[in-house]
């Protein structure tokens, strides 16, 4: 059974992504986060996060892109892309849902007092400094593969790593 954890977040094991990916050139939205994060400090990641009490995860998409970016994408431009099972350094596990937007209203900013700046990046050549959830979501998206099993490699502060 899933079971919330607190801060207005749904169930603690569900998290969304969102891949804002420019028409012209292919490229998807990172944001870097803050070397303070707990979460992937100073690392790139998607833009996403956890799932809300009482959201869908297309509802929580669509708000993340708000929160985040400053984008408004409508449902009918949002498109499930990926479902990705991940284990975290310190053996938690999370369900991550992608989707996939190449229309929105707004120029992207960031609006996220975690993050320091955004990054249009290559999917099929992630900068070594994403995050290795970012950037197996990043290689299965390309691929066109619509499931991913990702476990994250060990390194210095990772129980941390799901926040």
């Amino acid at each position: 059974m899933l079971t919330g954890h607190g801060h207005g977040r749904g169930p603690g094991a569900v998290n969304v992504i969102v891949l804002l990916q420019r028409w012209n050139d292919g490229r998807v939205l990172a944001v870097r986060r803050d070397a303070s994060c707990a979460h992937a400090p100073g690392l790139l990641t998607a833009v996403g996060g956890h799932l809300g009490d009482g959201e869908f995860a297309d509802q929580a998409t669509l708000r993340k892109a708000y929160e985040e970016v400053g984008v408004r994408v409508s449902p009918a431009d949002l498109e499930f892309c990926q479902l990705v099972h991940y284990l975290a350094p310190c053996g938690r596990r999370r369900i991550g849902m992608a989707f996939t937007a190449r229309r929105w209203e707004g120029e992207p900013y960031n609006r996220e007092p975690t993050h320091t700046g955004l990054f249009w990046v290559d999917p099929g050549n992630p900068p070594p400094d994403c995050h290795s959830y970012t950037r197996t979501v990043l290689t299965h998206f390309v691929a066109g593969s619509l499931y991913a099993n990702i476990t994250a490699p060990t390194r210095p502060g990772a129980a941390t790593d799901l926040a």
